[in-house]
């Protein structure tokens, strides 16, 4: 219900965290489809203080990338 009313607001897209497990990734996944939002990402860091999370870690795949270069254009 949460998403639902924030799209309603103006949500765009998702932010899926290298932090999340794989089950919680693909249920974000899904969720963002069933409501046609983007996906993005990161890798989370913060700086020094966050062990085994390196900048750069993770990335969008090429296809959420196209689809928010789309997006933006419009």
């Amino acid at each position: 219900n949460l998403i639902v009313r924030l799209k309603e607001c103006g949500l765009d897209a998702l932010k899926i965290s290298i932090l999340i497990s794989k089950l919680e990734k693909q249920k974000y996944k899904r969720l963002a489809k069933k409501y046609g939002l983007l996906i993005t990402g990161g890798s989370d860091f913060h700086g020094e203080n966050r062990e085994g999370v390196d900048l750069g870690d993770a990335g969008l795949e090429y296809s959420q990338f196209e689809k928010i270069k789309k997006y933006l254009k419009r």
